[in-house]
């Protein structure tokens, strides 16, 4: 006779009560009607699932670990709904709450891996790493004697996170040092900045980088705002959104009050449960009701971005420039669960001042393949703003005007995808104790050669897409036996896409200049230093100003006469 593990019978029973109490509660939530259908299939569905768990840890071959299948069974079924409805397990609390407050225990670098190592990645300004001496480029050895290598880098993160005033040692090995440097640093709550940079890129123009939407950074902003102010000659305004991937919804309805009358509806929650709709509106006296304003938004920009953008747009109190943001129109909630655990849960959609809800796929209808759709234009529905402009729902926030799309090169994708322009910047730092201010600093002929020199003896070489397409249908061609094909046609097209790695570096000059230019500038000025060289060359900041300038457009694009605006009064 087999003998069973003593714990197979325990643990089994321990998961299966531990997801009855995680699950039921997520029924109950979720506003079922007590009725016999529903309980029905409730408590069928929930019988085969417990009846399946415990005959598979009865009679599989080997030992299950029940937590682990607990968590797999978890992460599948949510994964049908949408990818904002997650489980957190108690051990990733911290992660989740870091993107409410902002804020975490730790010692404030991020790290990465590379080529089977972990490395440094940056450093944030007045944290523990910074003031211990730790750098981006060292190679991270151990952390509290736990060797890196064969870890991943979220487990690693995880061992240099922990509670304000808890100590951590890291060993690193640093390219100028011939032994292993250790360190010793103590944790304390850190909180990356909201604001990054506030400040006057032209004359007569302020401008404010929002990073993210956790607590309190609309407060962070209002102070930004009454600072730039101060300044006599401020007559406009760009708020830079681009990257910003969201966070508190309250917090964009109070920054968008801070330019909007009070009492002015700016964004609705609806959800499928009654008690959960409820209306957002400004409660207090505005700062500034006039001042024109910009308002810069990318495919990165998404959640609150896109209210406080879409909010302003639908109001014609801002006019909104870049390129088409993400579209993330869904509301989530974090709800408590059993053994502190917690359930990130999709409980609404939001509606801003037009009526429409800017959500650009829909997650309700996958197809056979478990993939979702983006919402095609036949099924989007247009809405007007305050002046009667158009503008449409389910695909996220069009700008009024459109930037031009920068080109994304192959050559700089690769350069940064294998890290070089971030190892050319560690020796840089190492060979140059100090550079010009961040908001100055630019690269000379001299260093460029030089970081063309290192590409060279690094032995960098890579494939278009268009290469490894060939690569692959040559592949295919000799399985089945046509090599004739590829010497007559393969191979020639091959020989006159090689490429020549010199001539490329010089003709891209410019557009990996300043990727590589603000990699150097962090290593001395950190993340604002970035901010303030990169803002000094962005095309979009300069073209933003211009429309600020330029009040005829501005006003134009605003009624919805402008012939180039995207989003026009309907005739």
């Amino acid at each position: 006779m087999i003998s069973l593990p003593v714990n197979v019978n325990l643990a089994h029973t321990f998961a299966m009560k531990r997801l009855l109490l995680l699950i039921i509660p997520i029924f109950l939530l979720s506003g079922l009607k007590a009725q016999p259908e529903g309980q029905f299939e409730t408590s069928k569905n929930l019988d085969i699932y417990f009846t399946l768990f415990k005959t598979l840890s009865l009679n599989y071959v080997d030992d299950i670990s029940a937590t682990k299948l607990t968590k797999t069974a978890i992460d599948a079924m949510l994964a049908s709904l949408d990818p904002y409805t997650n489980y957190i397990p108690e051990n990733e609390i911290d992660d989740y709450r870091f993107m409410t407050t902002g804020e975490y225990g730790g010692i404030g670098a991020l790290i990465h891996h590379n080529k089977g190592y972990i490395y440094i990645s940056d450093i944030l300004e007045n944290s523990p790493a910074q003031k211990s001496g730790l750098k981006p480029g060292d190679k991270v050895l151990q952390i509290n004697n736990i060797e890196a290598n064969g870890r991943n880098a979220e487990d690693l993160n995880n061992l240099m996170k922990g509670e304000p005033g808890s100590s951590v040692t890291v060993k690193i090995e640093r390219l100028d040092s011939s032994q292993p440097l250790n360190f010793v640093l103590k944790r304390e709550k850190i909180k990356p900045d909201n604001i990054t940079f506030s400040g006057m890129v032209s004359p007569t123009t302020g401008y404010i980088r929002l990073e993210k939407f956790t607590e309190n950074s609309a407060d962070e902003f209002r102070k930004a705002f009454i600072k730039l102010k101060e300044d006599p000659n401020m007559a406009n305004l760009i708020i830079d959104l681009r990257g910003n991937g969201g966070g508190l919804l309250t917090e964009a309805v109070s920054i968008a009050n801070l330019f909007i009358k009070k009492g002015t509806p700016i964004v609705s929650v609806k959800s499928r449960i009654p008690d959960r709709n409820r209306d957002y509106a400004t409660i207090f006296e505005p700062l500034d009701t006039q001042i024109p304003i910009v308002v810069l938004i990318d495919g990165n920009s998404a959640s609150a971005s896109e209210i406080l953008a879409g909010a302003l747009q639908d109001l014609d109190r801002a006019l909104v420039y870049g390129s088409k943001s993400f579209g993330k129109g869904l509301v989530q909630n974090v709800l408590p669960l059993t053994y502190n655990t917690q359930l990130k849960i999709t409980v609404a959609k939001y509606y801003i001042p037009s009526g429409r809800c800017i959500q650009a796929i829909d997650y309700s209808g996958k197809s056979k393949y478990g993939t979702s759709n983006l919402i095609p234009d036949s099924l989007k529905s247009a809405f007007y703003t305050r002046n009667k402009r158009q503008v449409f729902d389910g695909g996220g926030i069009e700008p009024d005007l459109k930037s031009e799309a920068p080109h994304e090169s192959e050559l700089l994708n690769s350069l940064i995808s294998n890290y070089l322009i971030f190892d050319f910047g560690t020796r840089y730092a190492l060979n140059h104790t100090t550079i010009s201010p961040a908001d100055s600093f630019d690269l000379s002929d001299q260093d460029y050669k030089e970081f063309a020199d290192f590409l060279v003896r690094n032995n960098f070489n890579y494939k278009s897409q268009t290469e490894v397409q060939i690569g692959e249908l040559a592949e295919n061609l000799k399985k089945q036996g046509n090599p004739e094909l590829i010497e007559t046609y393969l191979k020639p097209l091959q020989e006159k896409l090689n490429h020549n790695l010199q001539k490329e570096l010089l003709q891209q000059k410019d557009e990996i200049i300043p990727v590589l230019r603000t990699e150097i500038v962090g290593r001395y000025y950190y993340q604002k230093g970035k901010v303030r060289n990169f803002i000094r060359h962005d095309n979009e900041i300069k073209e933003a100003d211009k429309l600020l300038n330029d009040k005829n457009i501005y006003e134009k694009v605003l009624e919805g006469t402008y012939p180039e605006a995207h989003n026009k009064k309907k005739i």
